[in-house]
């Protein structure tokens, strides 16, 4: 058995190959070690709350949803980001494409309510009828930096039909708003990335070379209005420390992550929450 263990549990070597191109991304077990085993390093990786990134993406989703809500989670992967949210009283639903990992995800936080979804699927409407109005929130929490933007207006296309009328769409944006992102992403990340796999043979940098692994927040709202029925109401811009964090080099400077915080208090590099309003058509 062969387990990424934020996204991917399978057998299927081809599979963990085509997705992750170079080798060191993927977690190995050893195959006399028992599924129970497997089980606990990916509940540990789920409920870790050591990464700061974590602790910033569940922040923003509960100042934007409501205990109240009924909410799915499109590309929950391992549920990293719901399931403790779920084990606060939060009625929120994870969903995947990877249903083997959604199943065991399930298996270990049986209060965790999942559907396997094609986000590109031909026939969505008629594919996902039984969802169809049924949730206040569609909770996107970093699925759309996979996506060029041609994939993502149909994909939002798609998913408003998940949408009761006034319902809302939430999507963390990794932003390229700031000169200092444009330095972190090409210049410092690019030279620290080649010197890991040098020197400490650790291969890094996948998620960076997705389509839209950056967008500006202006873009992000450009590309949902263009649909129909969505008007943005809301910008929460969170904090910088996340994106200092990702270079080595920024991140031993003293005093720079505060610093930065005052500087650009919209600074909004890499977990930005945009909120959407959908209004349905002669409702």
């Amino acid at each position: 058995m062969r387990v990424w263990n934020k996204y991917f549990v399978t057998n299927d070597l081809n599979l963990v190959n085509d997705y992750f191109p170079c080798a060191k991304d993927v977690e190995y077990f050893d195959k006399s070690t028992s599924f129970v085993i497997e089980k606990v390093a990916l509940k540990k990786e789920i409920l870790d709350d050591n990464k700061y990134y974590k602790k910033e993406i569940r922040k923003g989703i509960e100042r934007k949803i409501l205990k109240t809500d009924k909410v799915l989670s499109l590309g929950s992967g391992n549920g990293e980001h719901e399931i403790p949210l779920i084990l606060n009283g939060y009625n929120i639903e994870i969903s995947d494409f990877n249903e083997p990992l959604l199943t065991t995800v399930k298996e270990i936080f049986p209060e965790a309510n999942f559907h396997v979804i094609n986000l590109l699927h031909p026939d969505f409407e008629k594919k996902y009828a039984a969802l169809a109005g049924k949730y206040d929130v569609i909770l996107v929490p970093g699925l759309i930096y996979a996506f060029n933007n041609f994939e993502a207006k149909k994909i939002f296309n798609n998913i408003k039909v998940f949408l009761k009328n006034e319902g809302r769409l939430v999507l963390n944006v990794r932003s390229k708003n700031s000169m200092l992102t444009w330095l972190v992403d090409n210049i410092l990340t690019k030279i620290e990335c080649k010197l890991r796999v040098k020197f400490l043979k650790i291969g890094m940098g996948y998620f960076t070379q997705m389509h839209g692994y950056r967008r500006t927040i202006k873009e992000v709202i450009q590309l949902v209005q263009s649909l129909e029925n969505y008007s943005a109401t809301d910008v929460l811009y969170l904090d910088s420390r996340t994106e200092l964090s990702r270079s080595y080099i920024l991140s031993i400077i003293p005093g720079l992550s505060p610093l930065i915080r005052v500087l650009f208090k919209k600074y909004c590099a890499y977990s930005n929450f945009i909120e959407f309003r959908y209004q349905r058509k002669n409702a």
